[in-house]
């Protein structure tokens, strides 16, 4: 009877691992796919030609903008033109704020616009122009995919006619490009604080119902801290918090997003260089801002002030200490994970039976060292692939259906090992140790169970090693 009982559970957990295995490999229907928008219906030669690169993003997933803020990674394209053609660079709309728990990134959901031109030189030849367009796009939910994307193009030459049918789609594209604002403009550092003061008279400011900046270049403040900001007669003041690497002197230009309090609320950017201070009248100022933070706010004709509590104070910082006892028990909740209980599982029963031996300790430690040599190892692998021009994230191995379903097969054998079907170490083990010729109480074999502990757990490590 046990033994058919033993045959039934048996079948049972393959059936339920292969189903398992299944859902866990990611569906192979993009997430971000890409097409080319063309304003003309044929192409003048000595002439620009309007261009549409259009983002479709499923919904719940996002991509990013030039600076994608705590994570994330920038569009990757390449244009491939024939001779005598030529693209301008891609315009991108202004971004939204998308926290990710204690993480702010930068980029867009649902459909994105970004303009550019096809210019073809006044002797070009041919009858018609093919242009292409391919690369990746970093997309992010809970995990994030290196989306590879392409599109193409097939414009006759002639005289340049417009396409009618597309003028909507162009009008709604540039009417999400921040305009550049002629206004003088820098910053102060003052108190950790970056003070940064627009001086450009406004009227309306009672109606700014919140503002958010997006410098240029990443890392140059803290992205998920509270932006604080201040209206007056002369102008705009900004309160931002350095990111790690801010250095005095910095360009902190950008892109401002002004929200106002109109109907359901309208929003509007503006394109800002905003170096460091430069004249006394802009110091002035923020010297006032500075020793006024809660001072009343107001702004542009076309910028719209914050209610009094719109300034907000930096947070407090995290010494060093309290970062590494934060990281300790987030290495604590971590073996508690589906990630890694299963194999701690394992490791147990082999050293239990070590035990007798007095190698428990021993191979307690070689154990650890499996694991942090593996996380090394992965560091290592992901720092070089992304140096070479790769886009991927903590946990990439895990974003392979052939990796994720070997992993749910071996995970399969695991719970057949735990419900008895064969022994420890004649099989399992050996899969976690390989060179360990499959002894349980090998240290080659302790050291591989780390190296596997590391390599499944690779998803649930991301919440405790982002905050650490």
């Amino acid at each position: 009877m046990s033994a058919c009982l033993l045959r039934f559970l048996s079948v049972l957990c393959l059936a339920v691992a292969a189903l398992a295995a299944g859902a866990a490999v990611p569906s192979q229907e993009p997430k971000v796919t890409i097409d080319l928008v063309v304003g003309a219906q044929t192409a003048a030669p000595g002439k620009a030609i309007p261009l549409l690169l259009r983002q479709r993003i499923a919904p719940g997933w996002h991509t990013y903008w030039i600076n994608p803020g705590d994570s994330g990674d920038p569009p990757d394209l390449a244009f491939d033109l024939p001779p005598g053609a030529s693209v301008s660079p891609l315009a991108f709309p202004w971004p939204q704020r998308l926290p990710y728990g204690p993480l702010m990134n930068f980029g867009y959901e649902g459909e994105v616009l970004m303009p550019f031109s096809l210019a073809l030189a006044s002797d070009f030849a041919g009858y018609e122009v093919v242009l292409q367009v391919s690369g990746a796009l970093l997309v992010c939910a809970d995990i994030c995919i290196p989306q590879p994307v392409a599109a193409s193009l097939r414009l006759p030459v002639g005289e340049g006619k417009p396409a009618p049918a597309a003028a909507s789609l162009f009008g709604e594209a540039n009417a999400r490009l921040p305009v550049p604002l002629q206004a003088a403009a820098d910053y102060q550092l003052a108190d950790g604080v970056i003070h940064a003061r627009i001086l450009l008279p406004m009227d309306a400011g009672h109606r700014i119902e919140s503002i958010a900046y997006f410098p240029f270049t990443r890392h140059l403040i803290k992205s998920a801290a509270a932006q604080g900001f201040a209206v007056d007669e002369e102008g705009l003041s900004l309160r931002l918090v350095p990111g790690y690497d801010f250095q005095p002197g910095a360009d902190l230009s950008g892109v401002l997003v002004v929200r106002e309090a109109v109907g359901d609320g309208i929003e509007s950017a503006y394109e800002l260089q905003l170096p460091a201070a430069i004249t006394a009248a802009a110091q002035a100022g923020m010297t006032l801002l500075a020793s006024k933070p809660s001072a009343a706010i107001a702004a542009p004709a076309g910028l719209l002030p914050s209610p009094p509590s719109a300034s907000v104070a930096a947070p407090a910082g995290m010494n060093l200490a309290i970062a590494l006892a934060f990281a300790f028990m987030g290495g604590l909740i971590l073996n508690l994970m589906p990630c890694v209980f299963p194999v701690l599982s394992i490791k147990i029963l082999s050293l239990v039976g070590s035990a007798g031996k007095g190698g428990m300790r021993l191979h307690g430690w070689v154990y650890a060292a499996g694991v942090v040599a593996s996380f090394l190892a992965l560091a290592l692998a992901l720092i070089a692939l992304r140096l070479s021009g790769e886009s991927l994230g903590w946990g990439f191995q895990l974003q392979s259906p052939l990796i994720v379903a070997l992993l749910a097969y071996l995970f399969v054998l695991i719970g057949l090992n735990l419900f008895g079907v064969f022994e420890v170490g004649t099989s399992v083990m050996s899969l976690g140790g390989g060179a360990g010729g499959g002894k349980p109480d090998s240290l080659a074999a302790s050291f591989g169970t780390g190296v596997l502990a590391t390599t499944v757990a690779a998803p649930c490590t991301a919440p405790f090693m982002g905050a650490a």
